[in-house]
């Protein structure tokens, strides 16, 4: 069952005042309106989109029986001192609901992760061969080399302590009797080998692994391979950009996504950290707000930040300049000098 988040304010909030009276309705009415339309845009609006909706959609959708137009301008012009009301023109003329990630983002970004986990649980369900290879030729690499590393330790620990009895074999004569020792034989001579079973010298040679394997000195070529690094991760650009230049702190998982999905349009990196940018240059640190400058770029065929800047340029070819505040004040002093001989 989805669910929306409803501050307790809201009941008494200026905004909310302020659209009763636009409406002629009483307060408790506009909140049920607004409740009406926010439950509507959990299922047929969950980015907070309503570019693609007309006035009366609009209007069904918050329970409205009046005119239309005056339903939508009254969520629009409700915020007092000139402010955001409920609703919201973006910079393309687009319409949005104000703040819908706060009300609504922990639904979706919930519907999101459980979205994921599905289709995690489709894949293991399924089964992911490529991933079963390289973990079984991972495994069976590492047991070869534990396999040539301790046939390597022990060919040489036999060969240290057999040294000696192999040359104490080459300088001995025959032997003189059937049950006499030969000389310089030891009282104790290790037990003899069955007839049919090689030495442990030639054995430990005839299943010794290729040198490839065994000499410390020449590792695997799979080990020697250079690592490749990983891929940048897109979403981690987008989320630096998000927080560093637009200045939103923390920004939701579901937001970046929706950054990133410009990405996937042709947009250049460059060209969305210059949207992010311009939305904090202009006050509006909100990613609604960002995606309409991506979308205005994008209808454009604007795709790189140079492209975006010469755009920028062309639209406000003589920017006006931030105010000298030293001069204001000293023209505030002597204003006030004239006043007071």
């Amino acid at each position: 069952m989805a669910w929306i988040r409803i501050d307790q304010t809201l009941r008494h909030h200026p905004k909310t005042k302020r659209l009763a009276r636009l409406l002629d309705v009483s307060e408790v009415a506009a909140v049920g309106h607004l409740c009406h339309l926010w439950c509507w845009c959990l299922d047929f609006a969950q980015d907070g989109d309503l570019s693609r909706y007309s006035v009366e959609d609009i209007a069904d959708a918050g329970a409205w029986d009046g005119d239309p137009e005056v339903f939508v301008k009254a969520l629009v012009d409700c915020g007092p001192g000139g402010s955001a009301g409920f609703l919201e023109h973006d910079e393309d003329g687009g319409l949005h609901v104000h703040d819908w990630d706060e009300y609504a983002g922990v639904l979706i970004e919930r519907r999101e992760k459980n979205a994921a986990r599905n289709r995690e649980w489709r894949a293991r369900r399924k089964g992911d061969t490529a991933s079963a290879s390289r973990d079984d030729h991972e495994r069976t690499a590492s047991a070869s080399r534990d396999i040539a590393t301790k046939r390597n330790e022990t060919k040489r620990n036999e060969t240290d302590t057999g040294t000696g009895r192999a040359h104490a074999r080459e300088d001995q004569p025959a032997a003189s009797g059937g049950g006499d020792r030969l000389i310089g034989q030891p009282a104790n001579p290790p037990t003899r080998q069955p007839a049919n079973q090689p030495a442990t010298d030639q054995l430990a040679e005839s299943t010794a692994m290729p040198a490839v394997l065994t000499d410390p000195a020449m590792p695997p070529d799979h080990l020697t391979d250079p690592v490749e690094p990983p891929a940048p991760d897109p979403a981690m650009n987008i989320h630096h950009a998000l927080e560093s230049m637009a200045g939103i702190l923390c920004p939701p998982a579901h937001q970046v996504e929706r950054v990133a999905a410009w990405l996937g349009r042709g947009m250049d990196m460059g060209a969305i950290v210059y949207a992010c940018e311009l939305a904090a240059d202009r006050g509006k640190r909100r990613v609604d707000y960002i995606e309409g400058i991506l979308r205005r770029w994008h209808a454009a065929g604007i795709r790189t930040r140079p492209q975006a800047e010469a755009e920028a340029r062309a639209r406000d070819p003589t920017p006006v300049a931030a105010p000298d505040f030293t001069e204001l004040l000293e023209r505030a002093k002597n204003r006030k000098r004239g006043a007071d001989p």
